[in-house]
């Protein structure tokens, strides 16, 4: 016969936060160092990439910025209008400093 304790603790696992380009498995942000060169390098010889990856790569760069630009009209909603002010100064400024 198989018990099942149900009011056992379970151990969680651990969390931590971690920045969007911080990976823990991948050894850091060294790995997008080389996979973009390794990139870099396959675009230069001239590869060609089959049509059934480059339609969905294309429409994932297609959908990327306006997911980006909706992600921060909803970061935006909770900003004070009173920290509006040293951006607007900055912004005044910035161009009456260029040569």
């Amino acid at each position: 016969m198989i018990k099942i304790n149900l009011l056992a603790e379970k151990k969680q696992p651990k969390t931590t936060t971690t920045s969007a380009l911080k990976t823990e498995g991948l050894g850091g942000g060294q790995n997008f160092l080389l996979i973009g060169i390794l990139l870099i390098g396959v675009a230069v010889a001239g590869v060609v990439i089959p049509e059934f990856l480059r339609l969905p790569i294309h429409m994932l760069g297609q959908v990327s910025i306006p997911l980006l630009l909706f992600s921060l009209g909803v970061r935006m909603i909770s900003i004070d209008l009173k920290d509006w002010g040293i951006g607007a100064m900055a912004a005044l400024i910035c161009p009456l400093r260029s040569p």
